[in-house]
């Protein structure tokens, strides 16, 4: 380097640094140490920290220059180092979701991320000092202070949660939190933290909080209505475990409660309820329904069998799991009884309603046999004996006559004893399907009815009680008599007698127009009729389907080629062939 210009270590972009420093030198001044960079012999840069003193001789004039460069290449690395990391952690701070903020060891802010001005609206240098407060919730002020000034004070950690006002005027709730930061010597330096926006998890803590004291309140409700229903109520397993029982169900079956948590439902219920009820338990399973209410009977503790009406629904899990079976249970022993006795009315109510419609007709088909055989006694006082042959044809007409008159009245007592105590017995249905129509054909012949009946095998046999049984026939007959009088053109009733297998099928089609579709499902309730007022009282059909069913039969409308039908469908009396085992 000996001989050589210095232009040769400088770089291009620090030529200006020459006439800065001689410019110094020439006024006889030092240049302190500065940072600045030269070039090696291989061009490669290096920063260095020169020092430049003027060399006076002994008269005080420049004679040369002392330079003395240091390397600082690390330094700077390390320096470079920090400045790339500051702004790292920079950029981080304002990515972040949260407000970021630093602060003096004393607490007074120097630091605020974007997210801070651009939820509060105020400027960093509104915020810087004390100015941070000012967004604070009145009611928040001076707590966050103190909490802030202890944390200062003492050194400790600083947590808090408050409300904030947004820069359109709107509060919501943060948790501020800050930390110190530490010298090697364990002094605070600074103190850095952020701001977190909880207002969802706030108002989910107050949803929550609302939600456990509903629930509570709804448990607490639910437990009164529990324990002091009139009823009795249940809770069940899925298994048909009782799980929990009240005093009312306890009393009503005569179990205590522990012995009730012990038992299932299977075991209290009447062996004949016993199927429907499972069936009714694997619809609610299988999520066919959500309830269902069904009468049924239970076991007592002392032996007896009491009537209930069961409303169960099945409680799921919030996966949809079932958890278990909530019921109601009331007696209704006492209805049922009242039941009987009404429907017993009821059966006499009908079959003498029945009767007063064919009253007329009755009335006509005795009296005409009555005139026939006043009119032959007469001739007989009339003649005296003078006639032998004729005396003897005038009493054979009269004991013939007489023996009508007695047919007609053995059907009208036969059908006007109430029948529902009498056994179950074989009886021929050509049999009673005669002696009905006796009562039936003068009302059908009198006012231009047709009345069709077709043979019937006599060796049909059902298993039933007489009485019954006529009393559904007159039913049917004579609702088929009303529905076709009422019609316009041709006025029949036709009976047909079908079988199947070990069963048959009496039915019973008038000319009437069927029953329009909205009135089907009501037609065999009580008290239901689509007669005028004073033709029926709306009990026929529904006593009848009521005899159908003790029975083991069903009675059901339908219509048959366009015209209304009722079908009485009864089970068979199939005789064993001589020999069978």
């Amino acid at each position: 380097m000996i001989g050589q210009s210095i232009h040769r270590i400088l770089p291009d972009d620090r030529l200006i640094e020459e006439a800065f420093i001689f410019e110094r030198i020439r006024h006889g001044e030092r240049v302190e140490p500065f940072d600045t960079v030269r070039l090696r012999k291989d061009q490669a840069s290096v920063h260095v920290s020169m020092t430049v003193s003027p060399i006076l001789d002994s008269h005080g004039h420049i004679a040369g220059v002392c330079t003395i460069a240091r390397d600082i290449t690390e330094r700077v690395r390390i320096d470079e180092a920090l400045i790339a990391r500051e702004r790292e952690l920079y950029q981080l701070a304002e990515a972040m979701p949260q407000v970021v903020w630093s602060t003096e060891a004393d607490g007074r802010n120097t630091y605020f991320n974007q997210r801070w001005v651009s939820y509060t609206g105020l400027s960093l240098e509104e915020s810087y000092g004390d100015g941070w407060t000012k967004p604070f919730h009145p009611d928040d002020r001076q707590r966050a202070w103190d909490a802030w000034r202890n944390a200062v004070t003492c050194g400790g950690g600083y947590s808090l949660e408050c409300r904030l006002r947004r820069a359109d005027g709107v509060y919501r709730w943060w948790l501020v939190r800050g930390v110190p930061f530490l010298d090697a010597s364990g002094v605070i330096t600074k103190w850095y933290g952020t701001c977190t926006d909880i207002q969802d998890m706030k108002q989910a803590e107050i949803e929550t909080k609302r939600t456990r004291q509903l629930l509570a309140e709804s448990e607490a409700q639910f437990r009164g209505a529990f324990e002091t229903a009139a009823h009795g109520m249940a809770l069940v397993s899925i298994d048909g475990t009782f799980t929990k029982v009240n005093q009312s169900l306890c009393k009503m079956l005569g179990y205590t409660e522990s012995e009730f948590l012990q038992t299932t439902c299977r075991s209290i219920t009447h062996p004949d309820d016993l199927e429907a009820d499972l069936a009714h338990v694997r619809a609610l399973l299988h999520g066919e329904t959500d309830h269902y209410d069904r009468e049924k009977r239970y076991r007592v503790r002392s032996g007896g069998v009491v009537w209930v009406l069961v409303s169960v629904s099945l409680i799921r899990a919030c996966d949809g799991a079932p958890s278990h079976f909530v019921a109601q249970i009331q007696d209704i022993s006492d209805r049922r009884a009242a039941e009987a006795v009404l429907c017993g009315k009821m059966t006499t109510s009908s079959r003498l309603s029945a009767l007063g419609e064919m009253a007329g007709g009755i009335a006509h088909e005795i009296n005409n046999p009555l005139a026939v055989i006043h009119a032959l006694a007469s001739d007989l006082a009339e003649q005296g004996f003078s006639a032998p042959g004729e005396a003897a044809r005038c009493g054979g007409e009269i004991a013939q006559y007489a023996d009508r008159i007695a047919t007609i009245v053995r059907s009208l007592r036969h059908i006007a004893r109430d029948g529902e105590t009498d056994p179950f017995d074989e009886a021929s249905i050509s049999a009673i399907v005669q002696q009905t129509l006796v009562l039936c054909r003068a009302r059908f012949r009198d006012e231009a009815v047709k009345l069709d009946v077709p043979p019937i095998d006599p060796e049909l046999r059902i298993l039933c009680r007489e009485v019954q049984f006529s009393q559904i026939l007159v039913n049917l007959l004579q609702n088929g008599f009303d529905a076709a009088q009422a019609q316009t053109g041709d006025k029949w009733v036709r009976l047909e007698v079908v079988t199947n297998d070990d069963q048959v099928t009496l039915s019973v089609i008038d000319s009437g127009k069927g029953i329009p579709e909205a009135l089907k499902k009501r037609i065999m309730e009580p008290f239901f009729t689509t007669k005028p007022v004073g033709k029926g009282v709306g009990l026929g059909l529904s006593v009848s389907k009521k005899i159908a069913e003790d029975h083991g039969g069903t009675l059901e409308a339908r219509e048959s080629g366009g015209n209304t039908c009722f079908s009485l469908c009864l089970p068979l009396v199939r005789h064993r062939s001589a020999g069978c085992a």
